[in-house]
């Protein structure tokens, strides 16, 4: 196991950063900010680029997130805008629309946001209201065909809600996947809530786990296609969402905080609050295990978390490395370790002060971007940029 020192470029923010996303074409990242209280924008940075590697960002385009609603006391009249928090972020691959999921104050449900890219420029467009997510919010996409997947959680770590999609304009014909929604063979795969194990000699209420992961079929019974087909006819104004109920539900003992899928292949990984990780496969059920290496690196600074909810080694974001490279997984405490199998080979400390939130990588260069959340002395909100080009070889 190597400590590697690596090539970063620091990109301060006014706000803790929760989502960050190459475009297909890797000549722009987004990245989304906010807070508990909203308050979020979304930034837009392009990226100038020599001899595969980049050389510099230039300044961002930012546009402020925000929602109006109907007064609580007159209907008619809509209150003051109210600032949201950006949650997770998809680029389509025609390049053409950039999806914007966030969380209003107090990470209630927030409205979707879809940016037209090849009008130039951000302009803020009309928010999406998706169905109710019973005080949850949407925090992850996945695309397939023309459809667009769309999972929300509470603070909590689980859905309690339907997983909702919605048509869109363009199609893709292989399907993607985000940090908290996954789609493998017709099942939609998130961090969920179990359905009620009674534990021997307790009362009623009392379960024997908080957590879970949740499937639903991708598919609707054609009955329900059809309801909707006339659902539609009658209505006049776009978006209609379908909505896709959880179907089985597998209890664990922490927050599934993250996923990652290899691509193309039939399992994938998980990351929890607790700061382990598990391999998930399928045959005749879904089976996992811990992911046990021999040592686990220490961080080279203890850094100051916000977040009651985190341990300091949780996962926050994992990703998997082209061409049999293995995989990275991030965790709060400023540690990216590369994985061949269940082993650590690779690790770096990426942040002294900001912890880690969100992870993406560059289509066709050897980048990494990280999003930062201030820590308890409000220093270290950002993105850092990560040249992993000596981790090619992995070792």
């Amino acid at each position: 196991m190597i400590k590697q020192k690596m090539a970063q470029h620091y990109i301060e923010t006014d706000g803790a950063v929760f989502c960050v996303a190459f475009s297909p074409d890797g000549l722009q990242l987004a990245a989304g900010t906010g807070s508990f209280y909203g308050a979020g924008q979304l930034m837009l940075l392009t990226l100038n680029t020599l001899d595969n590697s980049v050389t510099g960002v230039n300044k961002p385009q930012c546009v402020s997130l925000n929602q109006q609603k109907p007064h609580h006391k007159t209907p008619d009249i809509l209150a003051r805008p109210q600032g949201v928090s950006a949650t997770a972020l998809y680029f389509t691959p025609d390049n053409q629309q950039l999806w914007v999921a966030t969380s209003a104050s107090r990470r209630e449900q927030g409205p979707l946001f879809c940016f037209e890219l090849s009008n130039g420029g951000l302009q803020l467009p009309v928010p999406i209201t998706m169905p109710s997510m019973n005080h949850q919010y949407p925090d992850g996409f996945v695309h397939s065909g023309n459809q667009l997947f769309i999972c929300g959680h509470s603070m909590s770590g689980y859905s309690e809600g339907y997983i909702c999609h919605l048509d869109i304009t363009s199609d893709r014909a292989q399907y993607s996947s985000s940090s908290k929604l996954l789609l493998i063979d017709d099942q939609l795969i998130t961090p969920g809530k179990p359905q009620p194990t009674l534990v021997q000699g307790s009362r009623p209420d009392k379960h024997s786990y908080q957590f879970g992961l949740s499937f639903a079929p991708a598919t609707l019974p054609e009955a329900e296609l059809n309801q909707l087909g006339t659902k539609m006819d009658q209505e006049s104004a776009p978006p209609v969402f379908m909505q896709h109920k959880a179907s089985n539900s597998i209890p664990v003992e922490h927050a599934i905080l993250c996923l990652a899928q290899q691509p193309g292949k039939a399992h994938f990984n998980t990351g929890n609050a607790a700061g382990q990780l598990h391999h998930w496969w399928f045959e005749g059920q879904w089976h996992n295990r811990l992911i046990s290496p021999e040592k686990v690196p220490e961080p080279t600074k203890t850094l100051l978390i916000k977040d009651s909810i985190f341990a300091a080694n949780c996962v926050v974001a994992m990703q998997y490395l082209p061409d049999n490279q293995g995989w990275l997984s991030l965790h709060a405490n400023g540690l990216l370790l590369q994985w061949r199998d269940d082993e650590i080979v690779q690790y770096a400390q990426v942040s002294d002060l900001g912890t880690p939130r969100c992870m993406a990588l560059h289509p066709t260069l050897p980048l990494l971007a990280i999003g930062l959340k201030h820590n308890s002395e409000l220093q270290g909100a950002g993105i850092v940029l990560l040249d992993i080009s000596n981790w090619s070889s992995g070792c």
